[in-house]
């Protein structure tokens, strides 16, 4: 599990990933990846395929993917690329994710799966959500503040998370 604090320092070529992912210079970030490894992570903790999914560069994820990225990678405060999703309202990238086998029940630091953190950023825009439960993300993971994303889901919505159409 992933610790919080102070970023840890690292390679500069490291760091420099997600702003050279963002500038799609997808030649500079293969280069960096081969010489550090797939799963190199930044001072943050974060690899290539958590910051592909904050920019939403879907080709180079699926590049990632195919090379070997570990779906399940959690950041310094434990966040997966499947919690990103969930914060930045990305149902394609999530559904993606989770199509090639990313943990849709994997926690943070606090205990929270990726459904309590769609739940949390859904504002009413349930695709995220949806995504997750239709591949087996369990609305009753107690937190470590003994709340579910069932809990929360009722807290902000009123209803049950039953009433969600999955189909």
């Amino acid at each position: 599990m992933a610790i919080s604090g102070r970023p840890k320092k690292c390679d500069p070529q490291i760091d420099n990933i997600r702003s050279k992912i963002n500038s799609d210079d997808f030649i500079t970030v293969k280069a960096t990846l081969k010489e550090f490894g797939i799963n190199a992570e930044d001072s943050y903790g974060r690899t290539a395929l958590i910051n592909a999914v904050l920019e939403r560069k879907t080709a180079f994820i699926e590049w990632l993917m195919d090379n070997g990225a570990n779906l399940n990678h959690q950041d310094r405060t434990g966040y997966s690329s499947l919690h990103f999703t969930g914060q930045e309202k990305l149902p394609d990238l999530a559904k993606l994710l989770l199509s090639k086998g990313a943990d849709p029940n994997i926690a943070d630091l606090h205990g929270n799966p990726p459904l309590w953190t769609a739940i949390f950023n859904a504002k009413g825009d349930f695709e995220v959500v949806k995504h997750l439960l239709r591949s087996g993300a369990n609305p009753d993971l107690v937190n470590k503040h003994s709340k579910t994303p069932r809990f929360m889901f009722l807290t902000l919505n009123n209803e049950d998370i039953e009433t969600l159409d999955l189909k």
